[in-house]
């Protein structure tokens, strides 16, 4: 399986909340911005977290 945590975040709680995912998962939780599309071709489950 392939995981990608994706998050925005303006006052870094959902940062932290997808932080904590992608520790449980293994992998390193991403900034919508940095992520590059080719990053999502093959991705098998996908995490997005945004602001309210």
């Amino acid at each position: 399986m392939t995981a990608l945590v994706v998050y925005d975040s303006k006052y870094s709680n959902t940062e932290r909340v997808a932080q904590a995912i992608g520790d449980a998962l293994g992998v390193v939780a991403r900034r919508a911005g940095d992520v590059p599309q080719a990053e999502l071709v093959g991705c098998t489950l996908l995490v997005v977290g945004s602001p309210t």
